[in-house]
């Protein structure tokens, strides 16, 4: 009886998950046709969609118990977290 109610919220807690990532991005691509639109840039809504996807990406890793694709998963999020500030700092003009 406990593991159908564990079972349950585990379902639950990753539909919202599923939902909140799915409409937050739905939000940001039509940011991102907006900015076209205006002819703005879009780099740093790219930045934040991505981010969106890496933190999905290392809560799905996470959850599979596997430490060693949970360390790979963690170094490339690192990875692509300082290409992503280095594009946004060259796009503004930074370096």
């Amino acid at each position: 009886m406990i593991f159908n109610k564990n079972n349950e919220n585990t379902i639950i807690e990753h539909n919202a998950f599923k939902l909140g990532y799915i409409v937050s991005n739905i939000i940001i691509i039509a940011f991102m046709f907006l900015r076209i639109y205006f002819d703005e840039p879009i780099g740093e809504l790219m930045t934040i969609t991505l981010i969106n996807t890496l933190v999905v990406s290392l809560y799905r890793v996470y959850h599979m118990n596997s430490k060693l694709t949970f360390v790979f998963a963690l170094v490339m999020a690192f990875i692509t977290l300082g290409l992503l500030v280095a594009t946004l700092l060259s796009q503004y003009g930074v370096y």
